[in-house]
């Protein structure tokens, strides 16, 4: 009777040592080049349906606008594919801090009221849009791989906010002038230090730090951009 859990048992050895050759075969090549690192990164971006995003600064104001009344301290939202963003912006304005709601689609923008918290329409020659600044086939996503220098990897860095979880850390140098011109002025355009988490499996970009050191201290910008909630999309409309 006891040889026939034989059968079973080697079933069983059997489908530990494939489930190890399948979770190694998950785990990236120790080869990759940080530049390999980026594209695949990329690729990645360029796949995605949607995801979720935070752009926190801290340091010298960043102004949304060309008359510089309004600079951005964060913003919280959704990009969806291929030129949609829903976030809300915690903004700046001579004597008070407000929160407004923004809406994106391709080149025109809506902006609730700081005042009446009403949807208007911006002009065409606002300043900021976050779904240019997101796009992933021209916007931050890819100038990471074209703008990017000096680079050096870490294999094993983690986010305390991701304890555990192994990530490739990549820093480097950022030319600045792609990105100030996608970001409407508000970054850039000199070069600024930059790390950058990846996911080492599904290559997802999981956190960006631009740090902006123009010569003077009170100039100093520190950005701290967030991913998460990969393809999850939701439904972004005109509000009017």
């Amino acid at each position: 009777m006891r040889h026939h859990w034989y059968p079973i048992l080697l079933f069983l050895i059997l489908s530990a040592i494939s489930l190890s050759l399948v979770a190694c075969s998950a785990n990236p090549s120790p080869e990759l080049s940080p530049q390999e690192i980026l594209e695949r990164s990329a690729e990645r971006m360029q796949t995605l349906k949607g995801f979720q995003v935070s752009i926190n600064r801290s340091g010298a104001p960043a102004f949304l606008d060309y008359g510089q009344t309004l600079s951005l301290s964060r913003l919280d939202g959704y990009y969806v594919a291929p030129d949609r963003v829903q976030a809300n912006v915690r903004v700046i304005a001579p004597g008070i801090v407000v929160v407004v709601d923004v809406i994106s689609i391709g080149s025109i923008q809506w902006q609730t009221h700081v005042i009446t918290g009403q949807w208007e329409q911006l002009p065409e020659d606002w300043g900021f849009n976050p779904a240019t600044l997101l796009e992933a086939e021209s916007g931050l996503p890819a100038i990471l791989i074209t703008d990017l220098s000096d680079l050096q990897l870490s294999a094993d860095a983690e986010l305390d906010e991701m304890p555990g979880k192994k990530l490739f850390l990549i820093k480097g140098m950022l030319a600045g002038e792609t990105l100030y011109n996608l970001s409407n002025g508000m970054i850039g355009p000199d070069e600024m230090d930059a790390q950058i988490w990846i996911d080492p499996v599904t290559y997802d970009l999981q956190r960006a730090i631009l740090s902006e050191h123009p010569g003077t201290a009170d100039a100093e910008r520190i950005w701290q951009i967030d991913f998460w909630d990969f393809d999850q999309v939701i439904d972004i409309q005109p509000p009017l």
